[in-house]
C-alpha cells in the first residue's frame, strides 16, 4: 500500500484506502462500468479497528464506503466544508447498510453459528435512494480523474 500511495499520490507513507477512479477514461464512460477501484489495506484497517475499539469488519465497511464517496466525487482534503459533507454521506451510507444487514439477519434461522453467518453473503432488499453518494458540482470540477486516500 505504501508503493502505491507513493506512485500515484507521491506520499512515502502507508494508507488505509486508496480510490482510482475511472473516469477519466473516455471509452468507459456510458457503458454501465465501474466508477474505479478501492483499495484497502487489510493491515492498516486492523490496527485502525483495534485502536477505536471497533470490529476488524466495521472498519472495512467503513473503509469501503469511504473509497467509494472518493470515487463519486467527495474529497474531504480540500477544505472543512467538503469534509463535513463527505462524512455526512459516510454515516447515511453506513446507517442504511447497517439498516440492510440487520433485515436481512432477522430472515436467517435462529440457530445459525456465528461462523455460517460471516460465510453467508446477505443480499439487500429495496432500492437504494436516487440521491445516494450523489457529488457536488464543486467536486465533480475539482476532482475528476484524481486519485484519493482518507
Amino acid at each position: 500500500m505504501r508503493h502505491l500511495n507513493k506512485t500515484f499520490r507521491g506520499k512515502r507513507k502507508t494508507t488505509d484506502v486508496l480510490s482510482f477512479s475511472y473516469q477519466k477514461e473516455r471509452f468507459l464512460k456510458g457503458l454501465g462500468s465501474p466508477d474505479g477501484e478501492v483499495v484497502i489495506s487489510l493491515q492498516q484497517a486492523k490496527r485502525q479497528a483495534d485502536r477505536a475499539g471497533i470490529p476488524f469488519f466495521d472498519e472495512i465497511v467503513n473503509l469501503i464506503i469511504h473509497g467509494l464517496c472518493h470515487l463519486k466525487g467527495y474529497d474531504h482534503e480540500i477544505g472543512e466544508q467538503e469534509a463535513s459533507l463527505m462524512k455526512k454521506v459516510e454515516r447515511k451510507t453506513a446507517r442504511f447498510i447497517d439498516q440492510g444487514y440487520h433485515q436481512w439477519l432477522n430472515t436467517q434461522p435462529k440457530n445459525l453459528s456465528n461462523t455460517m453467518l460471516q460465510e453467508s453473503s446477505p443480499s439487500f432488499q429495496g432500492k437504494i435512494p436516487d440521491d445516494f453518494l450523489q457529488p457536488t458540482k464543486k467536486s465533480l470540477k475539482t476532482n475528476k480523474g484524481k486519485e484519493h486516500s482518507s
